[in-house]
């Protein structure tokens, strides 16, 4: 309700569910990652290491974002 209560329109609420597109399209990107290999860590682990790394700079990115 936060949302609403700082004046955010319905459009925005909209475009802010975009950023569940990645997950809804992961049939489609997921077998790039399959078949690329990272040179360290093995194939799973080094796309672990590196998917952690690209959440620890989003959350941080966020976090200084002052919402609406």
């Amino acid at each position: 309700m936060w949302i609403s209560y700082k004046g955010a329109s319905n459009v925005l609420v909209g475009v802010a569910a975009t950023f569940a597109l990645p997950y809804t399209f992961k049939f489609l990107w997921a077998p790039l990652l399959d078949r690329f290999h990272l040179p360290f860590l093995g194939r799973r682990r080094g796309w672990l290491l590196v998917v952690q790394l690209a959440l620890f700079a989003s959350i941080a990115v966020l976090s200084r974002i002052e919402p609406l």
